[in-house]
């Protein structure tokens, strides 16, 4: 029988899992109001990029102001009162080294300035107050992102941890990837992800397995792969994202092409070439690969099999080899 020969393949093979699964940002803070007050004005709206420091919105401090200037006139007045008083000291010192004043009178005197002290310090603390207030009148971002939802309008009166933007942050994402419970037992933390999107063809990301979460609800032991990566430059949450992850190497593989397997009543089957004949050997088939198939069985990988001719072939036919073109 006129047939064509071939090696058989050793390399290492990669078992994949694929899955379809979604993006979302990794952060996504709600931005509340830190004061109450008026909305003066919104400075951004829906779908609007911001920069960690931008003003989101103002509120009205015209009672904040107010109280600001209370504090520095109570402040005023005490450092008033502490000078007066401070002098007076001095004085009833002076009377009593001539004993011309009981001590009950200095005591008193000096207690009152350590009173008045402590009220200039209470009344600084009170200004430090107001102005934080001040300060988060103005609702700052926090974060890089889009604004996902606007909660709040000018007008509004809102209080201290009143909702007013979400934020979307575009720069780190985190992918859900669900897969069956068949394979669940595979699978594990810090295995290799190659991600991509049809969002953004031949754009591609490398990362790992960050944590597998149990899908909970119905007695299912699917689990869903959670992948943390930084965004390529144009993806979204909310995308779609396709994930082949790599759940085991097999190091050494032996490979044959499809055409030399032979698919016999008993299972399939190669020839391996000896001499001017062939014998038949059983193989159980593994992964499909560009180069062929993966097989195992009687083989052990430094063989010369039947390719073309090789449906045509019994154990021990004799073989006559075509010559390569």
């Amino acid at each position: 029988t006129l047939i064509s020969a071939t090696q058989v393949i050793r390399k290492d093979v990669e078992v994949k899992l694929s899955s379809v699964g979604r993006l979302q940002s990794i952060l996504s803070p709600t931005v509340a109001t830190e004061v109450s007050g008026r909305v003066l004005g919104t400075r951004v709206n829906s779908g609007d990029e911001v920069r960690a420091g931008d003003t989101l919105l103002t509120l009205d401090t015209t009672i904040v102001e107010l109280n600001k200037n209370a504090a520095l006139a109570d402040i005023d007045s005490l450092k008033i009162q502490i000078a007066n008083e401070e002098r007076r000291v001095e004085r009833f010192r002076s009377l009593k080294k001539k004993d011309y004043l009981a001590s009950t009178q200095l005591d008193d005197s000096i207690a009152q300035v350590r009173v008045l002290r402590s009220q200039l310090k209470a009344a600084y603390a009170r200004l430090e107050v107001i102005n934080d207030q001040l300060k988060k009148a103005a609702l700052i971002s926090p974060v890089d992102g889009v604004i996902d939802e606007r909660m709040v309008s000018t007008g509004d009166f809102v209080k201290v941890g009143t909702p007013a933007f979400t934020i979307i942050n575009n720069v780190k994402l985190r992918a859900h990837l669900p897969l069956p419970e068949g394979v669940a037992a595979r699978l594990s933390k810090g295995q290799p992800v190659h991600l991509s999107s049809p969002l953004a063809p031949g754009v591609s990301v490398d990362a790992r397995i960050t944590e597998l979460r149990p899908v909970v609800g119905n007695g299912s032991r699917a689990v869903t792969a959670i992948v943390d990566l930084e965004n390529p430059g144009t993806w979204r949450p909310d995308g779609t994202v396709i994930g082949i992850i790599t759940v085991e190497t097999r190091e050494g593989a032996m490979i044959v092409p499809e055409t030399s397997i032979v698919r016999r009543p008993t299972g399939p089957v190669v020839y391996v070439i000896e001499g001017d004949r062939v014998v038949q050997k059983s193989v159980e088939l593994g992964l499909r690969t560009p180069e062929g198939i993966e097989v195992t069985g009687e083989l052990s990988g430094d063989e010369r099999i039947a390719e073309d001719g090789a449906a045509f072939l019994v154990d021990g036919a004799a073989i006559r080899l075509a010559e390569a073109n």
